[in-house]
């Protein structure tokens, strides 16, 4: 697994100290894993994270004490990292930390951190000190940093899309007639696997035939056969990255049906609006690295924020794919 380079840790750590500043907080204690990798490096499975505007601890436990030790003086060693070994419990040792601080508001990750722990919190320092402390909860703090890729990131991505591309090429050459779903998955799997990825990023979907019309359908132990349209949606973890894609397989030669399907979709992807062209060329011609996709004027967006469609007429039809 590559790291980021120490650079691109500190100037993460900028990013989110700014919005501690512009939010009034004297710190920020971060339960959130992946923000933790993203702004220390850490990739372990127990941490907590305090952050001010000059200091940053990391709260862990003995199993990862000696990995932390081996990436001092390295190229990705967290700048000025300051570790707390936890030998109980986690949220008594951040008691521990806060107490004797001079803060006043401490931010916590609201959608992280549970009710019953945040009470056991408040309850502490309310009796232990700091006594004037406020917890205050943020919403995507870290998250708002983590929008803009850096170019460790946008490298790591591309690499984890070249990899999957080579994933994608093989992957209907799997979808073979008598096979069930399930079978198909694992072998795409595999291949992701071999591919250089941690794991798949999501279970694997192979819907074929009336499956195909499933969102998000489950493969199961339906046999593939002569004339299915089979609809491959898969993914990996390169290095904590999410790659995914979807292609559509037909089990020999497609229906006329299902051609004039797939030539319907691809021309209105080609010969789209003048309106849309200029929107979406002007949009993607400005954007550059360190830039953010957020208020650029996309024509078509997922009703999730920044989240891209997961509409199988647009992304699967568009790859159609005969398969022997």
């Amino acid at each position: 697994m590559s790291y980021a380079p120490s650079l691109s840790l500190e100037l993460r750590q900028h990013a989110v100290r700014r919005e501690l500043v512009s939010g009034g907080l004297d710190a920020l204690v971060i339960t959130s894993l992946p923000n933790i990798l993203y702004l220390t490096n850490f990739n372990g499975s127990s941490a907590i994270v305090v952050l001010t505007a000059g200091r940053l601890w990391l709260l862990t436990d003995f199993r990862y004490l000696t990995v932390l030790g081996e990436a001092r003086g390295t190229a990705h060693e967290c700048p000025d990292l300051e570790i707390v070994p936890v030998e109980g419990s986690y949220d008594a040792t951040l008691a521990q930390l806060l107490a004797p601080q001079p803060w006043h508001r401490i931010g916590f990750e609201a959608a992280h951190l549970t009710v019953d722990r945040y009470r056991w919190l408040v309850a502490t320092l309310a009796a232990d000190g700091p006594k004037d402390a406020e917890l205050v909860a943020t919403e995507r703090l870290v998250e708002r940093a983590r929008v803009v890729k850096d170019p460790y990131e946008i490298a790591t991505l591309r690499e984890a899309a070249r990899r999957l591309s080579l994933v994608a090429a093989a992957a209907p050459g799997e979808v073979v007639r008598g096979l069930s779903e399930r079978d198909v998955a694992l072998a795409i799997d595999r291949r992701v696997r071999q591919a250089g990825f941690e794991r798949p990023a999501f279970d694997t979907i192979v819907a074929s035939g009336p499956n195909a019309a499933l969102p998000h359908a489950r493969p199961g132990e339906r046999t593939i056969t002569e004339g299915d349209l089979v609809v491959l949606d898969f993914g990996g973890v390169y290095t904590s990255y999410c790659v995914d894609l979807t292609r559509t397989v037909s089990v020999g030669r497609a229906s006329e049906r299902a051609r004039a399907v797939h030539a319907a979709v691809r021309e209105a992807r080609i010969r789209r609006s003048p309106r849309w062209r200029r929107a979406g060329r002007g949009s993607i011609s400005t954007r550059r690295p360190g830039t953010s996709s957020q208020g650029t004027a996309w024509p078509r967006r997922s009703p999730r924020h920044g989240a891209r469609s997961r509409d199988r007429s647009a992304r699967g039809s568009a790859h159609l794919a005969e398969a022997a």
